[in-house]
């Protein structure tokens, strides 16, 4: 397989229940096993899994990326053990 072009910077972050009430809860892991799937020229797909120590409810994930010189952000709501991601409308490489 030939890559031909790629992110600028791809960072995964993880979406967790805020509780005041429930102490117990604290930061999340990091998502695990982050694969980039497939390459298109306009989009890639993207697969990782929940974080071994969720620390509590996953209620989904921001996957940021650079596009040119504006970081956008998309947001991923599920709490799957393994997820699978498209993002689309990327700029092609050069």
């Amino acid at each position: 397989m030939t890559f031909r072009g790629c992110l600028s910077v791809l960072l995964l972050c993880v979406v967790s229940v805020r509780s005041d009430v429930d102490d117990e809860e604290k930061v999340p892991g990091p998502p695990e096993n982050l694969t980039m799937l497939r390459v298109h020229d306009r989009s890639v797909d993207l697969q990782w899994n929940q974080p071994t120590e969720p620390n509590g409810e996953i209620r989904g994930y921001r996957v940021y990326f650079i596009k040119g010189n504006i970081t956008s952000v998309r947001t991923v709501h599920a709490n799957d053990p393994s997820i699978t991601f498209s993002l689309h409308d990327l700029g092609q490489y050069p």
